[in-house]
């Protein structure tokens, strides 16, 4: 196999790759998941992407061009610490999730959302009337706590 033939190999099996990435962010909106996270991930996979199928006409720009060469580096840089960073957080939280509490006890949190004077927002009230959901159902509600941010509670 050539030098071209292992480059052409080399490519096609990083934008395989680079595309896998671009659909594990995609998936969640189609749950109608969307967020920062979603984006920046879609982001950076789809710029790896194009890289490595232009790369022929980048490389030539990145020979020439200095600037365009510190651009890119800086970019790819960016890149990398982001993959890393977003490996490093999912694998903490599925090891997280595979652990349970210590004492056995369920603590849910209800985040936090608009509190007009006394009464809270639609979004609000549907969270805390699903935790109150969720606590009835369970038989041994002693063990459970229901936790809301101190700034939310006057």
């Amino acid at each position: 196999m050539s030098a071209v033939e292992k480059g052409t190999l080399v490519r096609v099996c990083l934008a395989l790759v680079f595309a896998f990435g671009f659909l594990v962010f995609f998936a969640p909106v189609l749950s109608g998941i969307i967020n920062f996270g979603n984006a920046a991930g879609m982001t950076i996979f789809t710029f790896l992407f194009v890289l490595v199928i232009f790369w022929n006409k980048i490389s030539e720009l990145f020979r020439t061009d200095r600037i365009f060469r510190g651009i890119s580096l800086f970019l790819c840089g960016l890149a990398l610490i982001f993959i890393v960073l977003s490996l490093v957080v999912s694998a903490k939280m599925l090891l997280a999730a595979e652990n349970p509490p210590p004492d056995g006890k369920t603590v849910l949190i209800v985040l936090g959302c608009k509190v007009r004077g006394e009464t809270p927002s639609l979004m609000l009230n549907r969270r805390i009337m699903a935790a109150c959901e969720f606590m009835k159902e369970d038989p041994d509600s002693r063990q459970q706590h229901l936790l809301f941010r101190k700034d939310m509670v006057k």
